[in-house]
């Protein structure tokens, strides 16, 4: 019975030790215009929830590490506003997200935008998982702010007067139908995204000059694959779609964490304390 109780205990410890070190924490990028959300806003002190319908969503992450040119430690979190296919009379482009449905206006339109000053408490990490024999086929992104006032928008409800500090904002997704490759010790994949599971969650404080939208907002929004601009890109005018690009340190290579490293110590001290006070055979 103490042979198991202690497999039991040690197991429990290590298994959690073990995926921390395993993945890549803080380390890789994220360039995707791919992606969608919906969900609710709800401002504190019991109005009703707000919908915000389909929403186009472009995520721009870069963190100690510099495959995105100008964006080195970004963290960007926006409606991918600028996609058009309205073009004038002419057949000229009649500029940045016109007839734009999803991305451009509208509840729940979002932009947070750090690159990368000011710098609130930032968190983030970067892995890749679902390793089929050729590729890895899905990603794992997550970002984390508290205090955010870089460049920082919610319509709740229009876009007028949208303002504001995220007092946190948590972003948490994994996509798949990736073809990530290892070379060098990083893995990459710059194949768009087939399916994407997560939320984008937080607080907002609307700070706005208008007066009748400042408050808190609570926001959960589930991330989907609904895309205007995906849906539409062979007939935009101006921007193309973008491309998508990810990518983090293979397993192998990630730096263990000092918190994880120092419970690594602490579970073989405890096996080993175990072991020496484990009886004598008869």
């Amino acid at each position: 019975m103490f042979k198991l109780k202690q497999a039991i205990a040690i197991t429990a410890l290590i298994v959690p030790i073990a995926t921390a070190i395993a993945a890549p924490i803080g380390t890789g990028w994220i360039e995707t215009d791919r992606l969608g959300y919906t969900g609710t806003m709800t401002k504190q002190g019991g109005s009703a929830a707000i919908q915000t319908g389909d929403r186009d969503l472009t995520l721009l992450g870069s963190s100690n590490a510099t495959p995105l040119a100008g964006a080195e430690n970004a963290a960007i979190v926006t409606g991918s506003w600028w996609y058009s296919t309205a073009v004038d009379g002419i057949g000229a482009p009649r500029g940045l997200g016109w007839g734009n449905v999803n991305g451009n206006t509208g509840p729940g339109f979002m932009q947070y935008y750090d690159l990368p000053s000011p710098a609130p408490v930032v968190k983030t990490s970067y892995s890749f998982g679902g390793f089929n024999g050729t590729y890895w086929t899905e990603f794992t992104y997550m970002l984390e702010v508290l205090d955010g006032t870089a460049f920082a928008r919610l319509s709740a409800p229009q876009n007028t007067g949208d303002s504001g500090i995220y007092r946190s904002l948590l972003v948490a997704l994994t996509v798949t139908g990736l073809e990530g490759v290892e070379s060098g010790g990083w893995i990459t994949a710059s194949n768009q995204p087939t399916g994407v599971t997560g939320s984008i969650t937080g607080v907002f404080e609307n700070t706005s000059s208008t007066t009748a939208n400042n408050g808190l907002y609570d926001f959960d929004f589930s991330v989907n694959m609904t895309n205007w601009a995906w849906t539409n890109r062979d007939s935009l005018v101006g921007d193309q779609f973008g491309d998508s690009s990810f990518g983090a340190l293979a397993p192998s290579n990630a730096v263990p964490e000092p918190t994880a490293l120092m419970l690594v110590g602490v579970a073989l001290a405890a096996a080993g304390f175990a072991s020496r006070r484990r009886p004598a055979k008869a």
